[in-house]
């Protein structure tokens, strides 16, 4: 044995002589091993285990008692009911999920159904405007046609009297 190995075995003798057990490193320690549960106030998240308690002002952290139950699941603080509840990897998704994923409000629907009326709206008075623009070319067309016709119309009606009258 080395020396440094020879010295902690003498502590850990010493200690087991007086009955005291080494404390666990905080790294290794388990949540409830802790004095306090550490969890996030607006999503009520398990954060860690910790031995200083969260200042009752902090707007985001806040610090419980209340022992994890056992189980490798997600924690999330129920202060209602002053207990955790555990989650499994699915329906922690789909906590989380509702959490920062907001569910649609009234109002919040109604605007969508105006918004998407005026958009068909929108596109139903372009093509109106479209449809007007097309036919406004070809109004114009047809008023040089109709020009040009009656002045054809003129000229001919014109040779037609001079053939009248040159053959009377």
């Amino acid at each position: 044995m080395t020396e440094k190995t020879m010295n902690l075995a003498d502590a850990l003798a010493d200690m087991q002589g007086q009955n005291t057990e080494p404390s666990i490193p905080e790294k290794w320690a388990t949540p409830n091993e802790f004095i306090y549960r550490k969890y996030n106030r607006q999503t009520k998240v398990f954060l860690e285990g910790t031995n200083e308690a969260c200042d009752s002002t902090d707007e985001i952290f806040a610090t419980t008692k209340v022992a994890l139950p056992e189980g490798n699941l997600n924690f999330v603080f129920r202060e209602d009911i002053q207990m955790w509840q555990g989650y499994t990897a699915k329906e922690y998704e789909d906590y989380l999920t509702e959490i920062y994923v907001p569910t649609p409000t009234t109002t919040d629907e109604m605007q969508a159904a105006f918004t998407s009326q005026i958009t068909g709206i929108t596109k139903q008075l372009v093509g109106l405007t479209t449809g007007n623009a097309q036919l406004t070319k070809q109004v114009i067309a047809l008023t040089q046609t109709n020009a040009l016709l009656e002045t054809r119309v003129a000229m001919l009606e014109k040779l037609q009297q001079q053939n009248d009258g040159g053959n009377a």
